[in-house]
């Protein structure tokens, strides 16, 4: 069976080695000359065991290494990517064995999103593999330059549970957005005003609900939002300033209140946010009165961390008094 490995810092040294072999292999398709030392240079290698947005992944057949992968989300055409595929390979000894297609299945699997995959047109086997990969999601194709080729896609997040599907917002979705956003008892209670017109939901799925972590809840008998749920990374929240920290968020359409639904989202956005996102806590908060808000976070296994007052509301002009909670890994590791 194949597997991926994260690689750690004892594996440096092993890692250094297996990229070398790499770099070696590369010079088929780019002129990279030999330090003093006899070492191709690697610039970033460094960087994947210091910064937490590049990941390196052993890959094993069994307990056999075959191959290593890369990845990071730095854009070769002045993009925005969620995922660049910076290196991958299966050793020479084990590509007979075809492995390499459904491992690239496996990442991508793994960490959906907006992905750019380069490769040299004189490497035909990248190239096939590649556009086999990417194929099905109708790829924008980018020509850097005669040899250079940049694929452009996205693999569209999907997550499920018992009752429900969490995947990303499509514009289809505007009109099932207005019929619960509309709602005056949704809304206002969570902090934003309720919506005025199909326009203005169309408009918030492009606009706000464009995060990389943010999804539509769905029922899985017609697939149709009836909420919204996300994760909001570093940069994008005022409650923590790490990037293996976020802030959860969430509402739901009143016809699905009492149900469970919510919890049961919750419960999957954690699972998600500790073992595919690499996050260590993960923060929540309520505004006072919001009850059913602070239920679902109590039945989750949040615990309650503070009280502030005078919280501006931008969206609603106003000030209200917030509660935040916590789960770490650790406590939902426990549960």
């Amino acid at each position: 069976m194949l597997r991926l490995q994260t690689v750690q810092e004892k594996d440096r040294d092993m890692f250094w080695n297996i990229n070398q072999k790499y770099l070696y292999e590369m010079t088929n398709y780019y002129d990279d000359p030999m330090d003093e030392n006899g070492n191709y240079h690697y610039g970033h290698f460094d960087d994947y065991f210091t910064d937490p947005k590049r990941k390196a992944y052993f890959i094993y057949d069994e307990v056999t290494l075959v191959g290593f992968a890369m990845l990071c989300p730095y854009s070769n055409i002045d993009q925005n990517p969620d995922y660049t595929m910076a290196e991958f390979t299966i050793f020479p000894s084990f590509r007979r064995k075809h492995f390499a297609l459904d491992v690239a299945k496996m990442i991508l699997d793994k960490h959906q999103g907006k992905w750019e995959i380069k490769y040299n047109e004189k490497n035909g086997g990248a190239k096939k593999l590649w556009n086999a990969v990417a194929g099905p999601y109708e790829p924008e194709v980018h020509h850097l330059n005669d040899e250079e080729t940049v694929l452009v896609f996205e693999v569209r997040k999907k997550m499920k549970t018992k009752r429900l599907i969490l995947r990303r917002w499509e514009n289809s979705d505007a009109e099932d957005l207005y019929r619960y956003a509309s709602d005056t008892d949704v809304g206002p209670i969570a902090g934003w005003p309720a919506h005025q017109s199909i326009d203005e939901s169309r408009d918030v799925i492009k606009n706000v609900f464009n995060g990389k972590e943010a999804y539509a809840i769905c029922l899985k008998e017609d697939g149709k939002a009836i909420g919204a749920i996300e994760l909001k990374l570093n940069g994008h929240t005022d409650m923590t300033d790490r990037d293996d920290e976020c802030e959860m968020g969430y509402w739901l359409g009143k016809p699905f209140w009492g149900q469970g639904l919510m919890p049961e989202a919750v419960r999957e956005m954690l699972r998600h946010a500790f073992e595919d996102c690499g996050m260590q806590k993960v923060w929540i908060g309520y505004y006072e009165g919001n009850n059913k808000s602070k239920r679902v976070q109590e039945k989750c296994g949040f615990k309650y961390q503070w009280q502030s007052d005078n919280v501006d509301v931008p969206l609603m002009h106003e000030k209200r008094t917030g509660h935040v909670s916590l789960m770490t890994k650790e406590d939902w590791m426990s549960e």
